[in-house]
């Protein structure tokens, strides 16, 4: 219930701080979000072919637009107006976590400029993970790994300033993920994964996120804030219990140069499993600083260095990342 209300009033604080913000007037130094298409229909003869726009957001790791770690309300690479649909953007990103790591790999295509879908594989190493439960227990559990498969779709229903200037806007989503490994684990462990918690290898995520984009020194800031409503331990890399928890999570971005743009971003994580004492730790809230280079209107070059709480038996301050994407 304490995490619901956290949950909550970090939602509540910065949907205040958006109407706070109350109607801007861009005029003639209106700056566009990325990939933004005018509405209006020019003559025939003043028609230019479509141009695309900056390659923004990057990809989650887990495999939708945003930052590294939270989503955004802004639909990846939709493509110009008149198309159905979206050539596909694809990333790989790598994730250190003192002696873990992640490596992240994704596809995603739009529909529609509303309907963003994806498929993300994402592996940890476990590092030492593996011998300290073999030295704890005499047991080896068979892999030094987890694969997380993640299918995603999400679907944009408020436009940036909708109805009134101050209006974010708004994407819902629904993630369906897989964990390939970690039950095989728990039936070499006699079910001591089940004792504290864990209940399956699958589960479904699902988010609701808002982004306002309000002109910074006539540069965009994206304010973005969202909620989750998930079983998952650790994203779903240790799996999934039978009880959802509703957690929080935020961002800014600011893009000061077409070429640069910077990033805060901060998720709750919930306490799913209970804690083995040398083996399985309580997790702790994510947050990372993102810089990322724009290269050209395709490809972007992203890296951020953050804390990850604690994964597994081991604390992951100091993580960091990087993020090659493409746009085709």
């Amino acid at each position: 219930m304490s995490r619901l209300k956290e949950s909550c009033s970090l939602f509540l604080i910065i949907s205040m701080i958006w109407c706070g913000v109350g109607p801007v007037a861009l005029a003639d130094e209106a700056v566009e979000t990325p990939q933004a298409a005018t509405d209006a229909e020019p003559e025939a003869s003043e028609v230019e072919p479509w141009k695309k726009g900056l390659p923004l957001p990057v990809h989650t790791i887990e495999g939708v637009g945003g930052g590294a770690i939270v989503p955004v309300a802004i639909i990846l690479n939709p493509g110009p107006g008149t198309n159905f649909y979206s050539l596909p953007t694809i990333s790989m990103t790598y994730v250190g976590l003192e002696d873990k790591s992640l490596q992240s790999f994704v596809a995603t295509e739009t529909l529609f400029q509303k309907i963003e879908l994806g498929f993300s594989a994402l592996r940890m190493g476990l590092g030492n993970f593996p011998m300290a439960v073999e030295n704890a227990t005499t047991i080896d559990i068979g892999t030094n790994d987890l694969w997380l498969y993640s299918l995603n779709a999400r679907g944009q229903v408020i436009e940036d300033g909708q109805f009134v200037s101050f209006m974010p806007s708004v994407v819902v989503g629904t993630q369906f993920k897989f964990n390939s490994e970690v039950d095989k684990i728990n039936n070499r462990l006699g079910g001591a994964l089940t004792g504290i918690g864990y209940d399956r290898d699958w589960g479904v995520d699902f988010t609701v996120t808002a982004t306002k984009m309000i002109p910074v020194f006539s540069r965009p800031l994206f304010l973005t804030a969202g909620m989750r409503v998930s079983s998952a331990a650790w994203a779903g890399l240790l799996g999934f219990s039978d009880d959802y928890h509703v957690t929080g999570e935020a961002s800014a971005i600011y893009v000061p140069f077409d070429w640069l743009f910077v990033a805060f971003e901060y998720r709750q994580m919930p306490d799913v499993y209970d804690t083995i004492p040398g083996l399985i730790r309580t997790p702790g809230d994510w947050y990372t600083l993102v810089v990322g280079l724009i290269l050209n209107d395709r490809l972007t070059l992203t890296g951020l260095y953050g804390n990850f709480g604690n994964t597994l038996n081991t604390k992951s301050d100091g993580g960091w990342a990087i993020q090659l994407k493409y746009e085709f």
